[in-house]
C-alpha cells in the first residue's frame, strides 16, 4: 500500500503541529496535574500490568456496567481499531466502513487485505446512516462493519432508530460491528455504549478527547469476554506491558469525571459560540449543527476542495484546518474551536473567511477565449 494512504496522521503530526492557529485539533486542551488534583509522585512508577492495571480495568467496567474480563485497555481509540481489525480480518474479507469517516477506519482494514466497501453517511441526511443500505448488509454480510458515534468528522449522533438498526442487522447477518465512541464523552449525559445491546457489537472509547487527557493515551475496548480474550492475544504481539503510570492516573481521573466535564464545558461553550456565530455568518457553507463537540464539517462552495483551502490557509495564514479528503469527502473541511481561546479563534476564523471570499471571486475571462 502506498504511504499516501496514511497521510492524515502524518499531516497532523508534521504540518498541523507547526501552524500558529490550530483549527484542526479535535480534543480539548491538556489538563494539568492540578486539574486532576493529583500529585504524580503519589503514583507508583512500576506495577504489574500485563493486560491493563487492575484498578483501571475495574473503574472502566464499573462506569459502563461491563465485565472486567470484557475490558481491554488500549492507548486510545486508534489502537482499538487496529486491534479489532487484526483479530477479525483476513485477506479477501469484506469490510464495510462509514463514509465520510475517520481515516483509520478505512485504511487499517486494507493493511490486512480486506476489500473495503462504503456505507454512506450523506451530509444531505445530516450524516445519519443510510438505513436502506444498512439493512442490505444482512443479506450479504461483511466480516466487519466500522462506524462512529458521535460521528467523526461531523459530530452527528446516532438516533435510537439507527442504534436499533445496527444491532438488528449485525445479529440477522451474524457479523461484528465496531463502534468508535471516543467523542461520546462530550455529551452531558452519554448513552450506554452500543456493545451493551448485543454480543455482536464492540465499543471503543477513551479519555483522550473530551477531557484534555490525550497525553495519558487512556482508551478501552468493551466486548464480550470471548472477544476480549482474543484482543488480548492480538495485543500480546504489540507490547508486553501496559503503561502503569498512565493507567493509574486515568483510573484517578475516571473518578473525577463530573469535575473534568465541568472544566470541558467552561472551556468549550464560549469557543463553540464563536464557531457557531462564524458558521451562521457563512451562507456559502452547509453544515450540521452539533454543539456538543468542538468541531464542524462544513461543505464548501461548489468548485472548492478542503485541500485547496487548507493549503492556502497554511501557506498564507499559518492556520490549520483538516482537508475533507482525509475523511473520504474532498468537498468538506473539518474545522475546530478547541485549540484557541475566543479572541484568537475569532482572528483565525476571519482569516478563513478572507481565503474563502478570495477563492469565491470570479476569475476574469481571458480576452477572446473562455475560462
Amino acid at each position: 500500500m502506498p504511504f499516501e494512504a496514511f497521510e492524515h496522521m502524518a499531516w497532523a503530526k508534521r504540518v498541523q503541529s507547526r501552524a500558529a492557529a490550530d483549527l484542526a485539533v479535535s480534543g480539548m486542551p491538556s489538563c494539568t496535574w492540578e486539574d486532576l488534583a493529583l500529585d504524580p509522585r503519589d503514583l507508583p512508577l512500576a506495577e504489574p500490568n500485563y493486560y491493563g492495571l487492575p484498578r483501571w480495568r475495574a473503574a472502566v467496567a464499573q462506569r459502563f456496567r461491563a465485565s472486567e474480563d470484557g475490558v481491554v485497555p488500549v492507548s486510545g481509540a486508534s489502537s482499538a481499531i487496529f486491534a479489532v481489525v487484526a483479530l477479525f480480518v483476513r485477506p479477501g474479507d469484506r469490510v464495510v466502513v462509514e463514509s465520510p469517516g475517520y481515516g483509520a477506519l478505512r485504511t487499517v482494514p486494507t493493511l490486512f487485505g480486506a476489500e473495503v466497501e462504503v456505507l454512506p453517511r450523506p451530509s444531505e441526511n445530516g450524516f445519519h446512516l443510510d438505513l436502506d443500505r444498512l439493512a442490505q448488509l444482512a443479506r450479504r454480510p461483511p466480516r466487519l462493519l466500522l462506524v462512529s458515534d458521535l460521528h467523526n468528522p461531523s459530530g452527528s449522533a446516532f438516533s435510537e432508530k439507527e442504534r436499533e438498526a445496527l444491532v438488528r442487522v449485525a445479529e440477522d447477518g451474524d457479523f461484528t460491528v465496531l463502534c468508535d465512541e471516543v467523542y461520546r464523552e462530550f455529551l452531558p449525559d452519554p448513552p450506554d455504549p452500543l456493545f451493551r445491546r448485543s454480543l455482536r457489537v464492540i465499543s471503543a472509547g477513551s479519555l483522550t478527547k473530551a477531557f484534555g487527557l490525550g497525553p495519558l493515551r487512556a482508551g478501552w475496548i468493551l466486548a464480550s469476554d470471548t472477544v476480549a480474550e482474543g484482543l488480548r492475544r492480538v495485543l500480546d504481539l504489540a507490547y508486553v506491558d501496559n503503561a502503569s503510570l498512565a493507567e493509574a492516573a486515568a483510573a484517578h481521573a475516571l473518578g473525577r469525571l463530573d469535575l473534568l466535564r465541568a472544566r470541558t464545558r467552561a472551556l468549550l461553550q464560549p469557543r463553540r459560540a464563536v464557531l457557531d456565530e462564524w458558521l451562521r455568518s457563512r451562507s456559502d457553507l452547509m453544515t450540521v449543527h452539533a454543539p456538543e463537540v468542538p468541531f464542524a464539517f462544513p461543505r464548501l462552495p461548489a468548485g472548492l476542495t478542503g485541500r485547496r483551502v487548507s493549503d492556502l490557509l497554511l501557506a498564507e495564514r499559518s492556520t490549520a484546518v483538516v482537508p475533507g479528503e482525509f475523511f473520504g469527502d474532498p468537498r468538506h473541511m473539518r474545522i475546530s474551536c478547541a485549540g484557541l481561546a475566543p479572541d484568537a479563534l475569532r482572528t483565525a476564523l476571519d482569516g478563513v473567511s478572507e481565503i474563502l471570499d478570495r477563492l469565491a471571486e470570479p476569475r476574469p475571462r481571458p480576452p477572446g477565449g473562455t475560462v
